[in-house]
């Protein structure tokens, strides 16, 4: 059975299932794993994220008895689907060149990743396993109309009255508006015929 380590390194099986485990939220499951009465060994079965009950196989593609891992899944797969299982099956094949991995596709998908990288990499090969990690959302700002009257609460000048009652009445009364404060501002000299 897989134990999480404290903090070392661990092997390449125990790095992954610490990552779903921490990351995830899966649960780590009996091993070995029995179905009917039919035991599978494998380096480790998970459940999860959180209640969802998808099933993850962890196994070393690097290890001695990995030979035997295509068959013990197409096993496993088949009696699933005796058993009218929906539950969605999973294999993360620890391999340190992606080239022994097994060609099971077509029974569960099948998450290559090599357990020699640093543990930001591994999270990353396993991402899609992970629950998507959000940003708290903002505050909310309510709307515009409020936020506009909240940021123009201290104006107390005529251009911003102006603007204001204005645009309680739509867009032109506030083109009309702001030519106004501009003629206003910086009356335009008439013309008086006289050339100097």
């Amino acid at each position: 059975m897989v134990r999480l380590d404290d903090g070392t390194k661990g092997t390449g099986v125990e790095r992954v299932v610490e990552v779903l485990v921490r990351r995830g939220r899966y649960r780590l499951m009996a091993s070995p794993l029995r179905i009917d009465g039919v035991r599978f060994e494998l380096d480790a079965v998970l459940e999860g994220p959180g209640r969802q009950r998808h099933t993850v196989l962890v196994a070393d593609g690097a290890a001695p008895e990995a030979a035997g891992v295509p068959h013990r899944i197409r096993a496993l797969a088949l009696l699933l689907e005796r058993a009218e299982s929906a539950r969605p099956l999973t294999l993360v094949w620890l391999d340190g060149d992606g080239k022994g991995r097994p060609p099971l596709e077509d029974l569960c998908r099948v998450v290559a990743v090599d357990p020699h990288r640093d543990d930001d990499d591994l999270a990353e090969r396993l991402a899609s396993l992970l629950p998507l990690e959000l940003p708290e959302p903002p505050e909310p700002v309510g709307s515009v109309e409020g936020l506009l009257n909240r940021r123009l609460e201290d104006a107390d000048d005529s251009v911003t009255a102006a603007l204001r009652a204005a645009a309680a009445s739509g867009t032109e009364p506030v083109r009309s508006a702001l030519i106004q404060i501009l003629e206003d501002a910086h009356p335009l000299a008439e013309p008086s015929g006289e050339e100097e």
